[in-house]
């Protein structure tokens, strides 16, 4: 991904074939708008409001939603038909947007907050499954080709890539996928950062941010990523994650006393459910959740290798094709 934006952000011109992305200034109302509006509906009636709307508002993370889906709306109408991603691609890239939006800003933030493995679940979407689909449906062409031309150039000027390309080496992006989950999961900082608005958010788009970036690397199928980084490498890397998640979550499981006391000071939502039982879950989700993700980026790896061997050259830009 970092080796493809200057190039993607450079030459993603509407065709002559597809519509003109929308303008700056027209991007930003589409974006704000619907924002402001959310924002004084859950600050106005935060307790009528129906399940799939916040009960805490997060601009920054419905704008990062909206904007993922409105560039890539307009990405999709500017590229030539020849260009435009597969209808497997376009469901994968809204489905792990839907998800991100679903786990932060719905009524499940509530039940994440009273359930420890609730939380789990939240953390399981935000850094694998989520960036997974999204990852795997090779939306980066799609989403330059939508920015307003302004914004491109802006992109092109910031140059991301260069610290894209130091966080996504093999090795720093491995450590920090394991090591963010323990870290959040220290019970005295867990305790902390659950009473902490603050930290609270930082944990949250850390996960999130991490992993795009982890899997984002592991399924970049431009040219240049191949070069550097074999299909073996990568299944190498879905293995070295996938341990200490299982020991991480096999002891959380296996240890009976109450490690996180935040969801009995809280009042757990499900009171029949009790600490035991539920870090029992919580463990398993990471345990099991987290390894299940690994092993589906190995067999995502394994087909890649079959095809290429049946073809005979590199599986680059497999995203496209007939819509």
């Amino acid at each position: 991904m970092a080796q493809d934006l200057p190039a993607m952000a450079g030459a993603a011109a509407p065709s002559p074939e597809g519509a003109a992305p929308p303008g700056g200034w027209t991007a930003l109302a589409l974006l704000l708008l619907p924002c402001a509006c959310l924002w004084f509906v859950t600050d106005r009636w935060p307790a009528e409001l129906p399940v799939w709307l916040p009960t805490e508002f997060s601009p920054p993370i419905f704008l990062c939603c909206a904007a993922s889906l409105l560039f890539y709306m307009a990405g999709y109408r500017a590229a030539p038909a020849a260009q435009r991603p597969r209808m497997v691609n376009r469901i994968l890239f809204v489905a792990g947007i839907l998800l991100v939006y679903g786990v932060t800003e719905t009524h499940f933030l509530y039940a994440e907050q009273h359930m420890f493995f609730f939380t789990r679940i939240q953390h399981l979407v935000l850094h694998h499954l989520a960036p997974f689909l999204v990852a795997l449906a090779d939306p980066t062409p799609v989403l330059a080709r939508g920015l307003p031309p302004g914004w491109r150039r802006t992109l092109r000027l910031l140059r991301p890539e260069r610290m894209l390309h130091i966080l996504q080496q093999p090795l720093l992006a491995s450590v920090l996928f394991v090591g963010l989950i323990w870290l959040w999961l220290i019970p005295p900082l867990h305790l902390w950062v659950m009473v902490s608005p603050v930290l609270y958010a930082l944990m949250n788009w850390s996960m999130a941010l991490d992993g795009f970036l982890f899997w984002f690397l592991v399924f970049d199928r431009s040219p240049l990523a191949r070069g550097r980084l074999s299909l073996a490498v990568r299944i190498l890397l879905l293995f070295a994650v996938q341990l200490p998640q299982i020991v991480l979550g096999g002891g959380i499981m296996i240890l009976h006393r109450d490690l996180y006391p935040y969801y009995a000071l809280c009042g757990r939502l499900y009171p029949l459910v009790t600490a035991s039982l539920d870090q029992e879950i919580g463990g398993a989700l990471i345990c099991y959740g987290g390894g299940m993700m690994s092993v589906a980026g190995i067999v995502v790896m394994l087909q890649w290798l079959w095809a290429e061997e049946g073809a005979g050259a590199p599986l680059a830009g497999a995203g496209t094709g007939p819509a």
